[in-house]
């Protein structure tokens, strides 16, 4: 990153984990520490019958993740990231 030094360039992370029915739909979100403002995002899951539904700025420090899965009732965690700026 050539300018991370001075934009304060950080990724944050917040994992969600659900017991879910078939099928489910899976939200978390994730928080910019401080007063840094999100400039972008996305999501990761541990099951691989989950879509990802949803990815977006949910305000200027927050990354919202919805995600559909047919989990069949097992254990599904999402993991939203967000990558982080200083004002």
């Amino acid at each position: 990153c050539t300018n991370c030094a001075t934009n304060g360039r950080e990724i944050a992370y917040s994992t969600g984990v659900f017991d879910g029915g078939t099928p489910a739909l899976y939200q978390t979100t994730v928080t910019c520490p401080g007063s840094k403002i999100v400039m972008s995002g996305g999501a990761t899951t541990t099951v691989n019958t989950a879509f990802l539904y949803q990815s977006f700025p949910s305000s200027a420090s927050v990354w919202t993740v919805k995600m559909n899965a047919s989990s069949n009732g097992n254990t599904t965690a999402v993991q939203a990231f967000a990558i982080c700026v200083n004002p």
